[in-house]
């Protein structure tokens, strides 16, 4: 048996298509999120690779789908990092969807002022 080395460059790639701006349509919702997921446990507290996945997050946090949450989530837990967000995350806190204004809520709480 074998296994995939989660750090080589070649699955990092794989990984950033998979959660990128052309696999937004709902059949790739479950790719996008493992991807990302996969990216953010990657990152951890490295701020570097923090930073490369902001793009990638700006692209769920735009696209209405299952890792719009998630996402949010996210981009709150990287605090001052995320201060680019806060536009996005204002207006998401006037959403129509309950789950998505407490979590832009919690967001922004989370990135400060």
């Amino acid at each position: 048996m074998w296994t995939i080395n989660q750090d080589h460059p070649e699955v990092i790639k794989i990984y950033k298509h998979l959660a990128g701006p052309n696999n937004t349509s709902f059949e790739y919702g479950f790719f996008r999120s493992e991807a990302l997921q996969r990216l953010v446990e990657r990152a951890g507290e490295d701020e570097a690779k923090r930073k490369e996945l902001l793009p990638l997050l700006k692209i769920g946090i735009s696209t209405p789908s299952e890792v719009q949450i998630p996402c949010i989530n996210i981009v709150g837990s990287y605090g001052t990092l995320a201060k680019d967000f806060v536009p996005i995350l204002k207006k998401l806190k006037l959403s129509s969807d309950e789950d998505i204004r407490d979590a832009a809520s919690k967001a922004l709480d989370l990135i400060g002022p």
